[in-house]
Parts: C-alpha cells; structure tokens; sequence
C-alpha cells in the first residue's frame, strides 16, 4: 500500500503464497503491506536479496518495479523542497543516481551520460535550458565536472546534499 494523506490508501501490487515483499534497496520500506488473509511472514537480511531474486523470474520482476518506485520516491523526497530551485532539483536528482548505483554495486561518482538530457528535463519537470543551466553552475561551484566519455562526475557528495537540501550551498 502506499500512504496517501487523507484518502484511502492506493494498491500498488497483489502478493500470493511463496512471493517474497521487501524487494528494494532502501534500508527502511516506503510501502507497507496489509494482509488479507492469515498470514505467515519471514524475514530475511537485505544482503540475501541477490539469492532470493537469482533463480525467481516474479521476484526479480517484482524487484525491478520496487526499485524504480523507490528510486521515484527518493527523487521526489529529495526534489519537494527544491520545487522552486532548478540548481537544488538537479542536485537531488544527480544524489538519487549516486545512491541507486552504489545500491547496485556501481560508482556512485558517476552520471552515465546514457541518460539523455530531454528525459531528465522531462523527469525533473524542467526545460532543457534550465537544465543546462544548472549543470553549468553545479560545474562552477566544483560540485560536478565532465567524466571523459562517462558522463558527469559528482567531485563533492556532501556539498550537492546540503544544496539538495535546500540550504545555500558556499
């Protein structure tokens, strides 16, 4: 279920015997689960997600679909402060990256350039100018550079989270 203030909670997905909840990568959940039935659950330790997803095409499925809802929710967490601020909006899209490849076992250094801009500006709900824009000034303020044919590399996590923030960055 997904927590909606004052309606009625929204159906995200139907579980059934032997499927396994709590696909993510986030170390606290963002959904919770509702039973309609008796119902026997067992836990297990976030770093058995890799076996438990190996050999079950549902559950690597249903892992998939969690982690883009987690990594929509971290987006949108990280951006509702900077709704009116396109510099702190990218910054808090560039972290969502970072984080979700350093979930995946990735550099969280790095911005693929695979990502093309108009699916950014689109995702952000921005113009490409403004976009552009703020890279710019994310470049002078020496929090992001170019990665030789990598994409962008973030050279200061914890300045970019304090402007993500919505705080005044130096």
């Amino acid at each position: 279920c997904r927590p909606r203030s004052g309606r009625v909670d929204e159906i995200i997905e139907f579980a059934f015997p032997g499927d396994v909840l709590g696909l993510g990568y986030l170390d606290h959940h963002i959904h919770s689960a509702r039973a309609l039935v008796t119902t026997q659950v067992e836990c297990f330790p976030l770093a058995s997600l890799a076996d438990l997803v190996q050999h079950d095409v549902r559950a690597k499925h249903r892992h998939a679909d969690v982690v883009q809802r987690e990594f929509a929710y971290r987006r949108d967490l990280l951006t509702s402060v900077n709704r009116q601020n396109p510099i702190g909006r990218v910054a808090a899209f560039l972290l969502a990256i970072s984080d979700f490849n350093a979930e995946e076992g990735h550099d969280p250094g790095i911005v693929s350039d695979a990502m093309k801009c108009g699916v950014v500006a689109k995702w952000l709900k921005m113009d490409i100018d403004d976009l552009q824009r703020a890279l710019v000034e994310l470049g002078k303020r020496c929090l992001i550079a170019p990665s030789t044919g990598r994409g962008i590399r973030i050279l200061d996590l914890e300045r970019l989270r304090v402007l993500a923030g919505g705080s005044a960055a130096n």
